[in-house]
């Protein structure tokens, strides 16, 4: 019962049947006059601009970027994927079968992409965004719709059907999970780290699988984490161990190699990297850290 309005340079939502103004927005409208950067999911109305990517349940406009704000304005590695030119126009998709928004860098198949194109997706079961390289053919049209509750697209050369399920890639290095800086709700005071407990598995086949998954941990704000962790189980080599069963949950135990290095610190993030071919089934279900904080002196 809502009517949302989108301007260049605002967004104003007026109450149905009445036309009554309840909400103006500022500075947070669409880029231009593209039909792509706003989209309709069934838990509210999502768009996006140059500055992030916006949300409307009923209630108010929240920021859904808020915590991957460097990939617009360029802090780091992101710089060249958001706002690398100024002709740019990004645009908003929703999957309904895997409850993601699909964010892509552009609408102009003319910009000077060479190669596979890279987009965000921002997940509405976990929350959370996923930064996928080369998950679009080189100069794929930019033209996405909802048809039977699947999310279609012309590719140029036909209408086909997005695909969200994972694959076996061909070749290593291109999957790279950060999980944020923890700092255990106390920013200020120093903790110990002890251990890390993973919990994960490769996949829904029967057999012994290797993840080629390695993990690493850094501490204090570290954006390249490169501290290792000792060998103990389900983990050698830095490396979350074989399974034996891939279709089962396996648990590693994660110490770290210098327990002086995970010391005295205030915040800790983990680095989940890797060297070959990275199972397609593989999940990690759950991360827990024991620590403890140590007294304020």
């Amino acid at each position: 019962n809502r009517l949302i309005v989108f301007y260049t340079n605002k967004v104003e939502i007026f109450s149905l049947p009445a036309e009554e103004l309840e909400q103006e927005n500022p500075l947070i409208g669409l880029d231009g006059e593209h039909p792509g950067q706003a989209c309709l999911t069934e838990f509210g109305v999502a768009w996006i601009n140059s500055q992030g990517v916006y949300f409307y349940a009923g209630e108010k406009v929240t920021s859904l970027s808020d915590k991957i704000k460097n990939m617009w304005v360029g802090e780091d590695d992101y710089t060249a994927f958001w706002k690398s030119d100024t002709d740019d126009t990004p645009l908003i998709a929703y999957d309904p079968e895997s409850k993601k928004l699909m964010c892509l860098k552009t609408s102009n198949v003319n910009s000077g992409f060479s190669g596979a194109e890279d987009i965000l997706q921002f997940s509405f079961k976990t929350q959370a965004w996923t930064y996928k390289k080369n998950a679009l053919t080189d100069n794929t049209k930019k033209r996405f719709t909802v048809y039977k509750g699947q999310l279609v697209f012309d590719n140029g050369v036909r209408v086909q059907t997005w695909n969200d399920s994972p694959s076996v890639g061909t070749g290593s290095g291109g999957n790279v999970i950060y999980t944020k800086d923890y700092d255990f709700g106390t920013p200020g005071v120093r903790k110990k780290v002890y251990k890390v407990y993973v919990t994960y598995k490769t996949g829904d086949a029967s057999g012994s699988v290797d993840t080629n998954v390695q993990v690493k941990y850094g501490v204090d704000g570290d954006s390249t984490p490169t501290e290792t962790f000792k060998n103990g189980t389900n983990f050698s080599d830095n490396e979350l161990g074989t399974t034996s069963s891939s279709a089962e949950w396996h648990v590693a135990e994660l110490k770290p190699t210098t327990l002086s290095t995970a010391n005295n610190i205030k915040s800790f993030r983990l680095a989940f990297t890797c060297d070959d071919i990275v199972p397609a089934g593989f999940e990690i279900n759950d991360i827990t850290i024991v620590y403890k904080t140590k007294s304020i002196k």
